[in-house]
């Protein structure tokens, strides 16, 4: 028995993940930009700090491909599985930064829908191949039956995206695009 927890190394590798700054970085990222839009000041939501989660998140996926080729994964192993699993989520919060960096140039309390028509059509594509490889992952995982409940979020976002009317928004150059 352990005199402490930080004898524990399974108590001591939770406390390294926890607190390891590119993580739980991206983690508060990921709370800022879903929360952000109630109050951007107080949590820094701008352009250099999105760019910078997305060069955190980047270099994770730099680390997953990394592992994958010092770990010889093969296509039906399960560490391989959850390594296409964590590069998914990783995609989707690089997909939640795009969607992000539009909204600051729209500005953040209009509506996505006033995103320049040839961003949305970017990310509707982005959003579709992200669907894509989601229903993949999920048919590997779970159940077929609670996949379509599952989707509706991103459905619902693509839905949104598709139903603006192209003439009610500004076509201006988009700085980030």
């Amino acid at each position: 028995m352990p005199e402490s927890m930080f004898n524990n190394r399974l108590s001591h590798f939770f406390l390294n993940v926890l607190l390891d700054a590119p993580v739980l970085q991206s983690f508060l990222s990921l709370f800022c930009f879903l929360f952000g839009r109630f109050f951007p000041g107080l949590l820094g939501i701008s352009v250099k700090s999105i760019c910078t989660t997305k060069l955190r998140l980047k270099s994770l996926l730099q680390d997953i491909d990394s592992f994958e080729r010092s770990a010889q994964c093969q296509d039906g192993d399960e560490a391989r599985l959850v390594t296409q699993e964590i590069r998914w989520v990783i995609n989707m919060l690089l997909f939640s930064c795009d969607i992000w960096i539009d909204r600051i140039f729209i500005g953040i309390h209009e509506p996505i829908s006033k995103i320049p028509a040839s961003s949305r059509t970017k990310r509707i594509e982005e959003l579709g191949e992200l669907i894509a490889q989601k229903k993949k992952l999920w048919l590997r995982r779970s159940r077929v039956g609670g996949m379509e409940e599952s989707m509706m979020f991103l459905n619902r976002i693509v839905h949104i995206l598709k139903s603006t009317d192209l003439l009610e928004t500004s076509e201006k150059p988009h700085p980030l695009v």
